[in-house]
């Protein structure tokens, strides 16, 4: 099986007539676009040409019949790409885990999907150790003795036929319900897929609790419907993987029965938790507020209803002031004008401005990537309103390969605009 890894939003993968090691075959790009159609994703962040596709806003796994595609995001330090892709998953809550736990899986050497299986496999085990999860499901059914009730409008039957038996219906305690069924779905494809000893050794093991399961072909719609209580809620972050990979298995086989799937993020959600979720740790100082949703833009004259909900990331608040901040994924550098910010941006910015009254700075948060000589943390381009100098909005861009330095900076950022603010 061919693995081949991209970084997003700045590598492409070239589109081959032979069957090279760094390339796709036209074949095998032909079956990666028709991927992409079943599953919906978004086609502008698939950039084709006649030779080559180049991916943006999306990272992850792409499994295909005769190859696969890792798409991670460019580091700029001398981190690994992959090891600071699963520290803003498990930071941003993406994945229920530990970082600890994943120690001794020598992450430089496996991929995403190895890695996804084994959080998986390792979180399903820990939970079945203190037993499976089991309910009562009502039955019906002949037989040769009373159990529950007897249904006497079948019952009739079974006499005018000269049956033995008696037809009840009563609850049975069992493990054959949606929860298990589900588990033992991912089970198996993974059993199938996963190369990692480790890996396979937890999926045997978790398999075997299983045997009493029924066979079903789940998807996404049957996950949704899985409800959760104080008595299965232990569940839910192995059951969080296991809805990750029913959500991306292509229901389109190819010839040969294989199914195509995926274990896909987008960066711009992922960066936005990722901020978000240190910056509620690192401003406790502040009252940080996250999607805010409290302003609208315009206000209808037929009904005096609110039009267009301003919702940005951020807006910390001190006693003398608001900041609003609103995280980018994108990639910008000092060699651009204004370092790339787009004008749809700064009218973003500028609508928060003038509809948040007690906001004094509006911030633009972008990446760090090695074509900022500044450095993280460090402000880039800094405006005032017309009229008005006391309302200024700021672009910086800021680390997210280092929990403390994102945190350290992004607290830099507030005071730095407070103090000037004030």
């Amino acid at each position: 099986m061919k693995h081949l890894v991209v970084d997003e939003g700045t590598s492409r993968i070239p589109i081959t007539r032979e069957d090279k090691d760094y390339s796709l075959t036209i074949a095998e790009a032909k079956e990666l676009r028709e991927y992409l159609r079943t599953q919906k994703l978004e086609k502008q962040c698939f950039l084709w040409s006649l030779d080559s596709i180049k991916i943006i806003n999306y990272v992850g796994f792409i499994q295909l019949s005769t190859v696969s595609l890792e798409i991670l995001p460019k580091v700029s330090s001398h981190k690994n790409s992959r090891e600071v892709l699963l520290n803003m998953l498990i930071v941003s809550r993406y994945l229920e885990i530990n970082y600890s736990a994943l120690a001794g899986l020598q992450l430089a050497k496996k991929n995403l999907f190895e890695i996804f299986g084994y959080i998986f496999a390792l979180k399903l085990k820990q939970e079945l150790f203190y037993g499976i999860y089991s309910t009562y499901q009502e039955c019906e059914n002949n037989l040769s003795f009373q159990k529950g009730k007897i249904v006497f409008s079948r019952q009739i039957n079974n006499a005018l036929k000269h049956i033995p038996k008696a037809y009840c219906n009563y609850h049975e305690f069992t493990a054959d319900n949606d929860l298990n069924r589900m588990f033992k779905f991912v089970i198996n494809l993974l059993l199938r897929k996963i190369e990692t000893a480790k890996t396979l050794d937890l999926l045997r093991y978790c398999s075997l609790n299983f045997q009493d399961v029924s066979d079903i072909t789940p998807n996404i719609v049957d996950a949704d419907k899985v409800f959760f209580d104080r008595t299965n809620q232990r569940f839910s972050p192995a059951f969080s993987l296991a809805k990750l990979f029913l959500a991306n298995c292509s229901t389109v086989a190819t010839a040969g029965g294989y199914f195509s799937f995926s274990i896909l993020f987008k960066m711009n959600d992922l960066f936005e938790r990722y901020v978000s979720v240190i910056a509620r740790k690192a401003l406790s100082p502040y009252k940080v507020n996250l999607q805010h949703k409290e302003i609208k833009l315009l206000i209808s004259e037929k009904n005096d209803k609110g039009v267009y909900w301003l919702k940005p990331d951020m807006v910390v608040e001190s006693e003398s002031s608001q900041l609003v901040i609103d995280t980018k994924w994108k990639i910008i550098s000092s060699q651009y004008f204004r370092h790339g910010v787009t004008r749809e941006d700064y009218f973003q910015m500028y609508a928060y401005l003038t509809r948040y009254m007690d906001a004094k700075a509006a911030i633009l948060l972008y990446p760090y990537n090695e074509n900022i000589p500044t450095g993280p943390g460090a402000q880039l381009e800094s405006y005032y309103l017309e009229n008005n100098n006391n309302k200024k909005l700021k672009v910086y861009s800021i680390s997210w390969d280092d929990n403390d330095k994102t945190a350290q900076e992004l607290m830099k950022i507030v005071r730095e605009n407070e103090i000037e603010c004030t």
